[in-house]
């Protein structure tokens, strides 16, 4: 989506990578300082992170240039949202991400996974009427 995109070597190829919205070695963090990493519920826990609900798709040196920084910081340095053509907020809604998996440190690890559980399953319910043709795509404008 990003007007400016970030650019490694000389390819001019656009590659595609499914990321984390919640990176995964902060969601480890997180649960090391909160919970007892050796029970069942934070080993279920720290298997939620790959759920589709946090899984979002980005250019690949996008994802790289991420790398484990919250989403919300990791925004403020593409073009749109730092000269202010994008809120974060707005563009986050419209993506059905809570605050708590753009901006994760402000939340517990309770929220955050209800969150990627909450998501997980809207996401799920939006692709299976995509796939019997009662939702259409919203990025592409109709031909009529």
């Amino acid at each position: 989506m990003s007007e400016v995109p970030l650019r490694s070597g000389r390819s001019t190829k656009v590659f595609l990578e499914v990321d984390h919205t919640v990176a995964h070695t902060l969601w480890q963090a997180r649960l090391d300082l909160e919970t007892n990493s050796g029970d069942d519920q934070t080993q279920d826990r720290l298997k939620a992170i790959n759920n589709l609900g946090n899984c979002i798709l980005l250019e690949k040196t996008f994802n790289i240039s991420k790398g484990n920084s919250p989403l919300r910081e990791f925004l403020k340095s593409v073009h749109e949202f730092k000269n202010g053509r994008l809120d974060v907020d707005s563009w986050a809604a419209a993506l059905l991400l809570d605050e708590s998996m753009v901006d994760p440190a402000q939340f517990s690890v309770d929220d955050i996974l209800s969150a990627i559980e909450k998501r997980d399953a809207e996401m799920r319910k939006e692709l299976g009427e995509f796939v019997q043709g009662t939702r259409h795509r919203q990025d592409l404008t109709s031909l009529d």
